[in-house]
């Protein structure tokens, strides 16, 4: 519900912490967040790409986590991260899911504009929270890949932008990059200082948030980041563990016996961010 992840995120930024969100594609990843989340007692955001959720099925995931909360006794929000189709939105809202992140690659501002109202309409309509982005943050993912341009945000533009959409939270472009191949510069942290001076009570949200050092995750929650996005790290966590089962079990053809400890691998990571964010 919007009111539930108001206050979650208004909360996470007032006390200057941050709730760890988790993109997940398999069981053993959704297991692995609430196992690691329950462990520290925390709140948790299950996240879902657009690719994520039509292979899992918005429906069946919603459902899972439902009943996963309920086992591990944690409090959870399902999020649709970085949105951008109508129709797979409406069908996650349909599904039960709390936010909703839209994100356009379009050339102007107007028609960001213009497209995120038609996701705001929505999210009201669903009584769901709304995640707003003006630049996109890059993604850097394979080399075979296309490399996004690293536009940052532009403080003004953006206060701007979150008074005429309504968004309730703000992704942010401050030199973070989504993916696994990133190329390595310093985070602008005075984007953000003039951009919580502009914007107090808007809650920021942190794309690629793996593998970035301990002080820039600190410095971000001190200056109004109040959701990190996990998803790279967790991935890797588990294919690497899966390939190093599958080169010492050769002849071994039952998948759960080749997934053994992925998700202990994805946890451990998953209650180190937790722990990091809320300064535990």
């Amino acid at each position: 519900m919007k009111t539930k992840a108001k206050h979650l995120l208004n909360l996470a930024k007032q006390s200057k912490k941050a709730i760890g969100a988790f993109n997940v594609s398999s069981i053993e990843a959704l297991q692995a967040v609430f196992e690691a989340a329950s462990e520290v007692k925390s709140p948790v955001i299950i996240q879902t790409s657009a690719g994520e959720a039509e292979y899992l099925l918005p429906e069946l995931v919603s459902e899972i986590c439902t009943e996963l909360s309920k086992l591990y006794k944690v409090d959870f929000l399902l999020h649709l991260d970085r949105g951008n189709d109508i129709d797979l939105i409406k069908r996650c809202l349909e599904a039960g899911y709390d936010s909703i992140s839209s994100e356009f690659h379009s050339t102007t501002y107007d028609e960001i504009v213009k497209n995120t109202l038609s996701v705001r309409r929505l999210t009201n309509q669903y009584v769901a929270y709304h995640e707003g982005a003006i630049e996109v943050v890059p993604l850097r993912y394979y080399k075979e890949k296309y490399q996004e341009e690293l536009r940052k945000t532009d403080p003004k533009l953006a206060k701007r932008f979150v008074q005429e959409t309504g968004i309730d939270s703000l992704v942010v472009s401050i030199g973070n990059q989504s993916g696994k191949l990133k190329t390595q510069q310093p985070l602008d942290i005075n984007i953000l200082t003039e951009l919580n001076d502009l914007l107090p009570e808007t809650p920021f949200v942190l794309h690629g948030g793996s593998f970035l050092s301990d002080t820039d995750i600190l410095n971000c929650i001190q200056n109004g980041v109040a959701k990190i996005n996990v998803n790279t790290e967790i991935r890797l966590a588990y294919i690497n563990k899966l390939k190093e089962n599958i080169s010492i079990n050769d002849g071994e053809y039952a998948p759960y016996r080749l997934l053994k400890g992925v998700k202990e691998d994805m946890r451990n990571i998953i209650k180190n961010k937790i722990t990091l964010f809320n300064h535990l």
